[in-house]
């Protein structure tokens, strides 16, 4: 058992798990959006789907190093295992991600991993932007 002195702060660990766990819901926002009532997707969709169009460009902005890894990091998080430049995607996404490589025979290296999360982003783009404009404008 570590010292108390070396035992991380508990409010330290409930905001990284709130952040993880954050990231992970927004991931499936798309699918949220279709589940909830309309008038609160109307409300709420536009700027999802804005968000999720400047991600990408936040990633290369930020080297594959993004505001959430930064602030994780800064809070202790540790990436010393992480294989590839998408720290945070490999530490908490791997589970999700490594099934759609390994069908598709895809090796596990950083352009492989950032080409896999690229188009899983293209897709929720796409969702987002079928709820937007044509869910949502239907009665």
């Amino acid at each position: 058992m570590k010292p108390i002195e070396q035992r991380p702060n508990i409010l330290v660990l409930l905001l990284k798990a709130l952040i993880t766990l954050s990231y992970i819901v927004f991931l499936i926002t798309p699918f949220i959006l279709l589940m909830i009532p309309k008038y609160i997707s109307r409300q709420i969709a536009k700027y999802i789907l804005l968000i999720f169009i400047l991600l990408p460009i936040h990633w290369k902005i930020c080297k594959s190093r993004g505001l959430l890894t930064r602030i994780l990091e800064y809070l202790g998080e540790d990436y010393t295992e992480i294989t590839t430049s998408s720290a945070f995607s490999e530490k908490y996404l791997k589970w999700f991600y490594e099934p759609f490589m390994k069908f598709f025979k895809v090796p596990w290296n950083t352009e492989s991993f950032e080409r896999v999360i690229s188009v899983h982003i293209g897709i929720n783009i796409v969702i987002t932007w079928i709820v937007c404009f044509i869910y949502l404008k239907r009665n």
